[in-house]
């Protein structure tokens, strides 16, 4: 049978490969052989609700994130390629098809980007309890790349309808300037003591 394929990724530990199948609606796992060849390292992921288009391992190529053209990123623990399992339930919220999917360095994040002109970040520490960080907007309509900086700080996304590239700050530290460069006025002691009566008082951003 055919399989024609959108996308293909290297494990970053370079033994497998990962194939995004259109009319089959799943994923296929190749490892390499030693002459430079490729043999099927365990069964396709399939149970999604469409066709498979972006896809990344993490740094240590434990786990594989699949975003599909149903608007949901699937998560695989592929750290045994022969008996993979999916990681919890698919990650939703995005209202497009989900093009692209990429990691942080550390691999503890996941950036998904969406043909609605979205990106949306996923903190992975934990990759069977995903939790929604943050959504960013800006861009029109197709982003079809997303990519992290070396150093994990910066998160680059390309889009399709006006040939631009976005770049955010995705550091806590910079989230945390910009939040208290625009805190306006302080709340006061007597305020405190109304709101949150029994707490030590702390000045924000102090």
């Amino acid at each position: 049978q055919r399989r024609p394929h959108l996308t293909v990724a290297f494990a970053p530990d370079g033994t497998m490969i990962a194939a995004a199948s259109v009319n089959t609606d799943s994923v296929q796992l190749w490892k390499l052989t030693g002459d430079d060849g490729l043999v099927r390292a365990g069964p396709d992921l399939g149970g999604m609700a469409s066709y498979p288009i972006g896809l990344a391992f993490t740094p240590d190529s434990r786990t594989l994130a699949i975003g599909n053209s149903d608007k949901s990123v699937y998560l695989w623990d592929v750290a045994s390629p022969a008996r993979p399992r999916r990681l919890g339930v698919p990650l939703t919220g995005p209202s497009g098809q989900t093009w692209t999917v990429a990691f942080s360095p550390d691999g503890k994040t996941l950036a998904a980007g969406v043909n609605d002109g979205t990106v949306w970040l996923w903190n992975l520490a934990d990759p069977a309890r995903p939790a929604l960080t943050a959504t960013l907007s800006g861009l029109p309509v197709h982003v079809f790349s997303v990519v992290f900086s070396p150093d994990g700080a910066l998160l680059a996304a390309a889009s399709f309808d006006d040939d631009s590239v976005r770049l955010w700050d995705t550091s806590p530290a910079a989230a945390r300037a910009l939040i208290c460069g625009n805190l306006g006025q302080p709340i006061s002691l007597r305020e405190w003591a109304s709101y949150v009566p029994g707490v030590p008082y702390r000045a924000p951003c102090s």
